[in-house]
């Protein structure tokens, strides 16, 4: 359907009336329910007994909600857009806005709304600050003054940036203070931004991060490093940050330094910072986190997660299970939700009184790129803040008000740090830090010396370091303090200076075997940033008497230790005398320092040790050991294991590939190494076909990277084999093809119609791969006989160079190839990048009366859909398809590869969007997953997914969900493709009934139905 037929046919939807419901109103993308006015609306929510939902502000007084936050008055500031998800360009202003909500009688109503600052584009993080909000509007963080108080911004003072906007649903957002005065944020997915303060430091995130900065835009500093896409983040009174996340797990608490799973990128070598949840809550489109720490609700609910599930109209609620410093989450039953498929949770915030606010992003369409961006369907006016508040059994229970906190004197504010309300406390120390100032130091002290409790004490202590009036006496006393969590604090202060003194490293030192895990973990941390030799036998003690399910806790030592080994002059200081396990240990923390110290101690682990040493250690050394000791590296490398041809593979492979991240190519010594591994390989033979198969494979590998003719018999007598497996076959093409040799054999199996589609397609691309005359006019006889679907693939084959497309279009015109193949997008695409002379009038004139293919494919799709019998069809069969052909690419539930869109609660896009993502994967295609057609110098085309960089090789993932790893220097041109890397045949792989099979276990991984 072009573009102008979906926007009459969508504005024919829109003026229908639509019924209250639909069979399933949340079945699909797209709402089918109607709207619901505010009124409406509030009478269909659920929550739990003694719990009431209250409006509090909606459209048209405000835009649609996205972040929030409150005031020292106790005011809502609320950033709305209208732009979303396309900003406004230049010089055309945005519409968007942020409002300031009041209620002044405290009954939940915001009886006051007004525009502060407006002409905005797409704003998301919020954060009052003294007269005015800090808040970033595409491209900046900006400081939104009033300077004249008159309640609307003046003066816009630009704080940091520049922030990418590729993607408007992932972009920075979610701005909360620390204890320690840091503004922290999180930065979403698929963007690259490089912020920059005052002081010229600079930083570059890539896709979903942690960071903070300066609240005067003076520094800002990485955090944390990965997740998906952030939204939403809430700390704890001991100083956790938790971050919710689209894509992967709902709620995580986020490690200083931590390395998170993330689209594409492998950990630091570390390996990944441990989650605190198993269970997702059924969508990967979760926004907003509170961590409840108030009195207002029951205890039941008090020390809880809440969490936004936009797609599922839900807030869903986790409590904490406790293994030392460790908090996992334990999976509770919904908090709140709502028969209205319009709710929208996209932010939510605990009040000052202990109430939740909640912004409801109020919409049809939620989804970024589940829909298309331009659906008209998206609601732009629609708008609503609800608040929960517990009433009680009887209904009368209120929310005490709270003080204004912007005119508060000292004495006020001091003792609102001991209010059980963390949002309180947080707000009253922000306004003795910013407002009040070093006159506030003396009742600070006097606070510390005789507190109301230890959250009053926590929070003076906090203040005075931030005022810089912590003295070192009373640090030291902090971290002797008879309450573990002030010393848990304590530690996290003496993290946050950048210098130590006196005692104060062996403060740290001693708290790694406090009795309380989170001041260990706290005290791991703080040595982390003051790096030296004299760290490294403690925290190994502290490593080895940590309890192993203390998973926060052994992350933290162990990243200490990192820190420890990447500081300059550590290696040639380590302790004496270290254990085996001591040794041990520190090989496996080598492989997340990237220097030549590092690798010089695994070599000599390795000669000391010899066991336990895998591809990582070898890949480890090949990239950072001086030059010229890689020789001896490889004569180890064959020394050790020697009668294990597994172990040897594992060890070339990691020589292989690291030697590549470098930039280097093999030696002779390396080379000869790898010729006689292979060969040894080939001619090996077993009981165990699967082990046979994978050597083979390995070894056809090793001899196409190497391009060695030594190995050329018996990769032809392999790819003559019928009964070796197709995968080894298909790599020994490619090697024979790499040492352009094997033409003749090639292409008599490419003709041979008996020989399966799939290693027929692999033995074109070989071909191909040769760029040859010969190798292309066996491509182009194919043609002929091959069935339709392999003439796509042999067509994209030739027509990915200019050669092979002029032969192409040669063979359509003279009738010998259909000319419907010129109009399949994969081989226009590839014939428009070979730059194809008057390419659009050539194919215009070959293929006039032709119709395309996607015609047929959507009469497969209708005629799938039509098909699908849920009585009959078997989830569980469904299971084991979804592992053979989708796991390479996508996970469910943690299961699979993670290279494509997650699709954990994939059952709400609804069987017929299902049907079409499956048999038309190139309809929406979000392009952060499009893929690239990368010509390296040699002529070679590979083409895949984007994963990562390792230092001179970009890796790439195939559509088998194989990595490939090119050296830059080798890439010639790079074409980024509009379309999915998933097949587009896959009607042709899966028979009716397995496909059902297939969709009925789809269907089945969503959240329960409200």
């Amino acid at each position: 359907m072009n573009r102008k037929l979906l926007l009459a046919s969508t504005a024919l939807l829109m003026a229908i009336p639509l019924p209250a419901f639909a069979a399933d109103p949340f079945a699909e993308n797209v709402r089918t329910a109607g709207p619901r006015t505010p009124d409406e609306q509030q009478k269909m929510f659920h929550l739990p007994p003694g719990f009431e939902i209250q409006l509090v502000a909606s459209e048209p007084d405000i835009d649609k909600p996205i972040n929030m936050a409150f005031d020292a008055k106790g005011r809502l500031w609320v950033t709305g857009s209208r732009e979303y998800p396309f900003p406004a360009k230049p010089p055309t202003t945005g519409r968007d806005t942020i409002h300031v909500l009041e209620d002044a009688d405290h009954d939940g109503r915001a009886e006051k709304i007004s525009v502060f600052a407006e002409g905005l584009n797409i704003p998301t993080g919020v954060y009052p600050y003294k007269n005015g909000v800090i808040a970033f509007s595409i491209p900046y963080i900006h400081y939104f003054e009033d300077t004249n108080n008159d309640g609307k911004a003046d003066l816009d003072h630009l704080l940091y940036g520049t922030f990418g906007t590729r993607d408007t649903h992932g972009m920075t957002n979610s701005f909360r203070r620390g204890f320690d005065g840091w503004l922290y944020a999180t930065h979403g997915f698929s963007n690259s931004s490089t912020i920059k303060g005052a002081d010229g430091k600079d930083f570059t995130l890539n896709s979903g991060n942690v960071y903070r900065m300066k609240i005067d835009g003076s520094h800002a500093e990485q955090y944390s490093w990965g997740l998906v896409n952030p939204f939403g983040m809430a700390f704890d009174p001991q100083g956790n940050i938790y971050i919710s996340d689209c894509h992967s797990q709902a709620v995580n608490n986020v490690l200083h330094g931590g390395v998170y799973p993330h689209f594409g990128n492998s950990h630091d070598g570390l390996g990944f910072a441990p989650a605190m949840m198993k269970h997702e809550h059924g969508s990967t489109a979760i926004a907003g986190v509170v961590y409840y720490a108030a009195d207002q609700f029951p205890a039941e609910f008090q020390k809880n997660w809440f969490i936004g599930n936009p797609m599922t109209c839900r807030i869903n609620r986790d409590s904490p299970i406790e293994k030392g410093s460790t908090r996992e989450a334990k999976l509770q039953p919904d908090f709140l939700s709502c028969d209205d498929p319009w709710f929208r949770p996209v932010d939510i915030t605990l009040a000052p009184d202990g109430t939740l606010y909640i912004a409801d992003f109020y919409n049809r369409i939620i989804g970024h790129y589940e829909v298309p961006l331009d659906h008209p369907g998206r609601d732009r006016q629609r708008a609503r803040i609800w608040r929960v508040v517990y009433r009680g059994p009887d209904g009368n229970q209120k929310p005490t008000p709270t003080p204004d906190l912007s005119t508060a004197d000292v004495k006020v504010l001091i003792d609102c740090l001991a209010k059980p309300n963390l949002a309180l406390r947080m707000l009253a120390a922000d306004q003795i830090a910013d407002r009040v100032g070093q006159s506030a130091a003396t009742a600070l002290q006097i606070a510390i010396e005789k507190p109301a409790n230890v959250d009053q004490k926590v929070h003076a202590l906090w203040l005075l370091q931030r005022l810089d009036s912590l003295d070192d006496p009373l640090l030291a006393a902090a971290a002797r303090d008879q309450d573990a969590l002030v010393r848990a604090h304590a530690m996290r202060i003496l993290a946050d200076r950048p210098n130590w003194i006196g005692e104060q490293h062996d403060l740290a030192a001693s708290a790694l075997k406090d009795g309380d895990p989170l001041v260990q973990r706290c005290a791991a941390d703080a040595l982390a940033w003051h790096a030296g030799a004299e760290n490294i036998r403690p925290l190994l003690d502290a490593l080895s008497a940590a309890n192993p399910q203390d998973t926060h806790l052994n992350y933290t030592i162990r990243a200490s230790l990192r820190n420890q080994l990447r500081a300059p002059g550590v290696f040639e200081r380590l302790p004496g005398q270290l254990s085996e396990q001591d040794q041990s240990t520190l090989a496996g923390i080598c492989l997340a320092v990237p220097n030549p110290q590092s690798a010089a101690f695994l070599l000599n682990h390795l000669k000391t040790r010899g066991q336990g040493a895998g591809s990582a250690y070898f890949k480890h050394i090949a990239r950072y050991i001086p030059e010229g000791e890689l020789d001896s590296t490889i004569t180890l490398g064959r020394s050790l294991n020697a009668k294990s041809i597994d172990e040897q593979l594992n060890f070339f492979k990691g020589l292989m590939e690291g030697v590549a991240q470098r930039g280097k190519p093999l030696s002779a010594a390396g080379i000869a190494w790898g010729e006689d591994l292979a060969a040894e390989m080939l001619a090996y033979r077993g009981k165990d076909v699967g082990r046979v198969a994978r050597l083979q494979l390995a070894a056809a590998e090793i001899a196409g990277t190497l391009k060695s003719t030594k190995l050329e018999n018996p990769l032809r007598k392999l790819l003559q084999d019928n009964a070796a497996n197709v995968n080894t076959r298909s790599a020994a093409a490619k090697a024979l093809a790499a040492m352009k040799t094997g033409t003749e054999l090639l292409t008599r199996l490419l003709a041979d119609p008996t020989q399966p589609g799939p290693f027929r397609e692999q033995l074109a691309q070989a071909l191909g791969e040769m760029k040859t005359d010969a190798g292309r006019n066996a491509i182009a006889d194919a043609l002929q006989s091959a069935p339709q679907s392999l003439q796509t693939k042999l067509a994209v084959t030739l027509a990915s160079t200019p050669e092979g497309a002029n032969l192409l279009l040669e063979r359509i015109t003279t009738g010998k190839a259909s000319p419907r193949l010129l109009l399949e997008a994969s081989v226009k695409e590839r014939l428009a990048a070979a730059k194809i002379p008057q390419l659009n009038e050539r194919i215009a004139k070959l293929t006039k009366g032709w119709f395309p293919l996607s015609e047929e494919l959507q009469k497969t799709i209708d005629q799938r859909r039509a098909a699908y019998k849920p009585a009959s069809a078997s989830p569980e069969k469904g299971a084991l398809i979804f592992t053979t052909n989708c796991a390479v690419c996508h996970t469910i539930e943690g299961k699979g590869v993670n290279i494509g869109p997650q699709l954990d609660g994939i059952a709400a896009r609804g069987l017929d969007r299902i049907v079409e993502d499956i048999l038309d994967p190139n309809r929406n295609v979000d392009p952060a997953f499009f893929y690239s057609i990368v010509t390296l110098k040699d002529g070679t085309d590979v083409t895949g997914l984007q994963r990562r960089e390792e230092g001179e090789l970009i890796v790439f993932a195939d559509t088998l969900g194989k990595e490939v790893k090119v050296p830059k220097n080798q890439i010639a041109k790079r074409l980024l493709s509009q379309r999915s890397l998933m097949p587009d045949n896959f009607h042709e792989l899966t028979k009716p009934e397995e496909f059902n099979d297939l969709l009925a276990y789809l269907l089945s991984k969503s959240a329960p139905k409200p």
